[in-house]
């Protein structure tokens, strides 16, 4: 029968004997055939392929992976807009407030855009409109109140 040797067939034939096991992997015998237990990072029947520090994939948002050397560490090379070890971390391009003050600045993928904010204009043309004199809705209101009636008895004029 496969796996055994001798006159009778009596020896269990050690697959292990050949050290098929690579990288410091650990061979048990079975009968006509063996098993690696492979030490970390490494895989496959004979612990021949490397598991890479990057085969995870661990760097976010569509970020580079680079393995440094033949040892586990790498870095991640971050695409625009991401910053942190793993590229985990947005960056806020409004933090500096690129926008004039009309406008409000909206945080992008790969930057900002800058978008008006109508109630700060209608403030900058009401008070530029009363700084020249202009009549506001709220200033001729307020204007025709007190002008209201003829028949107005103000405390100078009473007897």
């Amino acid at each position: 029968m496969a796996g055994f040797t001798g006159d009778q067939c009596q020896t269990d034939i050690d697959e292990c004997a050949s050290q098929p096991c690579e990288n410091n992997g650990t061979c048990s015998d079975d009968v006509n055939m063996f098993k690696c237990q492979c030490p970390q990072n490494f895989t496959g029947m004979m612990c021949e392929s490397d598991i890479g520090p990057c085969d995870s994939s661990p760097c976010k948002h569509e970020s580079v992976c680079v393995r440094q050397g033949t040892t586990q560490n790498y870095t991640c090379n971050c695409v625009p807009g991401y910053t942190g070890s793993l590229c985990e971390t947005d960056i806020n391009k409004c933090a500096d407030q690129p926008c004039s003050p009309l406008f409000e600045c909206v945080d992008r993928k790969n930057g900002f855009s800058c978008k008006l904010v109508v109630w700060k204009l209608i403030v900058i043309g009401l008070a530029v409109l009363m700084l020249l004199g202009g009549c506001t809705v709220l200033l001729c209101f307020l204007k025709k109140k007190r002008h209201k009636t003829k028949n107005d008895v103000h405390p100078e004029h009473e007897e």
